[in-house]
């Protein structure tokens, strides 16, 4: 394994203010998972050094190539060998030194959201073990993730196979160069290459109006405050990690990625792009939103306005909503959330949250899934305490077995669940997998003929500790279910009432075992 020096791992820190030499293949500091690394003092590195005394053949046999972090690195985030590497940072401090002698990069960062930040100076050298095809850069970008060479960054190349900058080619990778780049005696003009390489930014400060095209990766870094009262489009990516604030007047078109620690877009206006989260990126929505959202890491969405997923005419689930890994979608009082296509739906996966406040509603009339929204497994939660309305289509469904810890759907005190089947059978809640849990301490209106109020399969955990109400008084409606465990559940299986179940309907019942398991608990009134 490659040495390195000085490592921060798992949310620590390093800190150079003295010398650190590396001869030889490695890394001066890493900073790696929600790490950081800072240098004041001086590195130098020489990855074709070799000892005098070595008769081996070993330099031929370790990696080279054209990867110049197959070589030497001063700092580098993240790291293509540990596959938790997020949200990083190696910033080489003003007054702060890396010299790179021959073969390699002053500074790497890897892997989406970590970063390499050069406020001090990069040198690029050569000495007698110089070897002309080697690969020499001041900062390289891999995997996604952001070199910034800031407005006191300095890099010097005075060896002829030098370059300011290197990607590995991933559409994501962020370079961004607000410093000085100086070209040595003997050193090819192209040398510099930050104009062929480096990504657009909007600084800090930037009012964007009128129409703005991207047509490639544009970014607002941790940084930086941009706002807009115009058009944002094209096939470009405008990537968040500062402030972006989308006034009322402003429509943004074009992909759309919030991460980092420090990103958020504050949208008064409209968004129709799709929107991807990550880390710790954010969404607080007072406008409208219709191009639905994939959200990982701890990614939040707040939507007090409209937020609409897709239309009749896209690609099956292009506009979905998707939860995943410990993301967090909040519809907050006076939010409004529709689901009115066959296209698309809310997907809740891992451990995901999926909240609708009170004062907040949901409206599901269409899903491209059995319901409008489905829950894949994990231990993700569905928490309702404000009002969701599904007529046509299940409120939540279970699409796959959840995990030990289980998943929940859960209506509290305020809640209101409005439901309408439309076919036999169909029913507000349906758990049919293993390891779920639907509770409600709310009310629970359910009418169609046939409908069913709460379904469970397998070991399912069914409570009512709040109201159900089988159709209203001189309804037409007539063979609805309260409550129901069907012919796959296990003996682990339960139907529990606490609460009330009001039966308006004609040939309806508060409970249903269709097998031999499960059991069924009355501690309420019927």
């Amino acid at each position: 394994a490659a040495i390195e020096l000085m490592t921060a791992y798992a949310g620590s820190s390093v800190i150079n203010e003295g010398q650190l030499e590396l001869y030889g293949r490695g890394t001066g500091m890493v900073a790696n998972k929600n790490s950081t690394a800072d240098n004041f003092g001086q590195i130098t590195t020489d990855a074709m050094w070799k000892d005098a005394a070595d008769t081996s053949d070993v330099r031929t046999s370790v990696p080279s190539g054209d990867n110049p972090m197959n070589y030497a690195v001063g700092m580098g985030a993240g790291s293509n060998a540990i596959t938790a590497q997020s949200n990083s940072v190696a910033t080489n401090r003003e007054g702060g030194t890396i010299t790179v002698y021959n073969a390699g990069a002053g500074m790497v960062a890897y892997g989406s959201s970590n970063k390499a930040v050069n406020q001090g100076t990069i040198n690029l050298e050569k000495n007698e073990n110089y070897v002309a095809d080697q690969p020499l850069v001041g900062m390289a970008v891999y995997g996604g993730a952001t070199v910034v060479n800031d407005t006191t960054g300095v890099i010097n190349i005075n060896a002829e196979n030098g370059k300011a900058f290197y990607t590995d080619g991933n559409k994501d990778n962020r370079i961004i160069n607000r410093g000085h780049i100086n070209i040595g005696a003997g050193v090819p003009p192209e040398a510099d290459n930050s104009d062929a390489v480096e990504t657009p930014e909007f600084a800090d400060g930037t009012v964007l109006s009128g129409i703005n095209t991207l047509t490639e990766t544009t970014s607002v870094l941790s940084d930086s405050t941009v706002s807009n009262t115009g058009t944002v489009n094209g096939t470009g990516r405008l990537y968040v990690e500062g402030t972006f604030n989308n006034q009322s007047s402003g429509i943004i078109d074009s992909p759309v990625s919030v991460s980092g620690t420090n990103g958020v877009i504050n949208n008064s206006g409209t968004i129709n792009a799709f929107v991807i989260t990550s880390t710790s990126g954010k969404v607080v929505n007072n406008g409208s939103a219709t191009g639905g959202a994939e959200m990982w890491g701890d990614s939040r969405i707040i939507n007090s306005g409209s937020f609409t997923l897709g239309t009749a005419t896209d690609v099956k689930d292009v506009h979905r909503l998707d939860l995943k890994t410990n993301s967090v979608f909040e519809n907050a009082a006076g939010g409004v959330l529709t689901g009115d296509n066959n296209k698309n739906a809310v997907h809740l996966n891992n451990n995901g949250t999926f909240k609708n406040d009170k004062g907040a509603t949901m409206n599901f009339t269409a899903s491209s899934h059995a319901a409008g929204v489905n829950i894949w497994g994990g231990t993700g939660d569905f928490i309702n305490d404000g009002t969701a309305n599904a007529t046509g289509v299940s409120l939540v469904a279970s699409q796959g077995n959840a995990a030990a810890g289980k998943a929940f759907f859960w209506n509290q005190d305020d809640g209101v669940v409005n439901f309408t089947a439309s076919q036999t059978g169909q029913s507000a809640v349906s758990l049919t997998h293993s390891n779920y849990v639907g509770v409600n301490d709310g009310t629970m209106n359910v009418s169609g003929n046939d409908a069913v109020g709460m379904k469970g399969s397998k070991n399912a955990q069914l409570v009512n500790n709040g109201t159900i109400n089988l159709g209203t008084a001189g309804t037409s409606d007539s063979g609805m279910v309260a409550m129901q465990l069907d012919a796959n559940a296990t003996a682990d299986a339960v139907i529990e009432n606490n609460g009330a179940i009001n039966i308006y309907a004609s040939n309806s019942y508060a409970f249903s075992k269709l097998g031999a398991n499960g059991r069924i608990v009355n501690n309420g009134t019927v």
